[in-house]
Formats: C-alpha cells, structure tokens, sequence
C-alpha cells in the first residue's frame, strides 16, 4: 500500500474518497467493522456522487476515458476505456454539461447504503434545467477508497417531456 501525506491525506477525507480508519496512527486504528455495521454519512455519499460526476465530464469533455477506468474499483478497471465511450456516448452527443450538474447539490432518492458483499449504493438526481442528470453509482473499497464499480448517468424524462 502506498504511504500518502497528512496534506493529501485531509484532501481525499475532505471529498469523501478516504477511509478515516486509515488516518489513524498504526496500533491505534479502531476495531474493523463488519460490512453491516459500517455508516455511511449522506454529506460523504453526496461528495462521492460529485467527485464521480466530475470525473465522467472531464472523460467526456476530453474523449479520453483511461482516468475514468484507472479510477474505479479492480473490477471496473478491466473495461477498456473504447467501451467507456461508447456506453457514455449519447451522454457525450448531447453536450450536456455534467461540470455544472456537479455544481448543483445532489438530491438522494434513496438512503446510501452499503450491501450485503460491502458495496455502496448512491442514487440521486442533480437537478439542472431543462432536465435533471440522474444517477446510480455503486462503489468498492480499495486500498480504503470508496472507487467506483458501476455507473449510470441519464437525464430525466419527465423534465424532457415538459420541455417540449
């Protein structure tokens, strides 16, 4: 495991994508908790969501997906990046502009839970105009990271149908 600095350290707790666990000095780490026990903190979830949405941008803004793959979970990771882009291709032709979406606060249709095998499901809605940019994101601790495993980005349709 690499070793990271208390700067770099407050930043990943500050959005979210670090394990408090791991700031603890060795020997004096808490007791692990078993996979039900652990709490997920909507504040956290909605930071995740945020950071998660901003990285699906920047890969559709630049057409390059390897960041987004080397970011996620050993499993997403073994999607190539040309699959990444043709699943967040309709995304990427209408041009909508995910960076102001992250900008929004997320509303959460449901509670951020952690399942049965250890995985956090965050699912909301930023709310943007004409349409809403839904979300269903799935995470898996890695290395004490919260890394993405599945992702779904749509827009809502009954935003689309008030528009026209």
């Amino acid at each position: 495991m690499r070793v990271i600095g208390n700067s770099a350290k407050l930043f990943l707790l500050a959005f979210g994508l670090l394990s408090p666990s791991l700031c603890h000095a060795a020997g004096k780490t808490p007791p692990p908790q078993t996979v039900l026990e652990q709490q997920v903190d909507g504040m956290f979830a909605v930071n995740l969501a945020r950071a998660t949405l901003m990285s699906i941008h920047d890969a559709n803004i630049s057409g390059n997906y390897t960041v987004l793959k080397d970011l996620g979970s050993p499993a997403f990771q073994r999607r190539s990046a040309i699959v990444l882009a043709t699943s967040f291709s309709p995304l990427r032709q209408r041009n909508l502009d995910l960076f102001m979406a992250a900008s929004t606060v997320p509303r959460l249709s449901t509670a951020p839970v952690v399942d049965a095998d250890g995985r956090l499901h965050v699912k909301g809605s930023f709310t943007t105009r004409p349409q809403a940019v839904l979300f269903d994101f799935t995470y898996e601790q890695s290395d004490g990271i919260w890394k993405h495993s599945s992702l779904r980005v749509g827009l809502s349709e009954q935003a689309a149908d008030a528009a026209r």
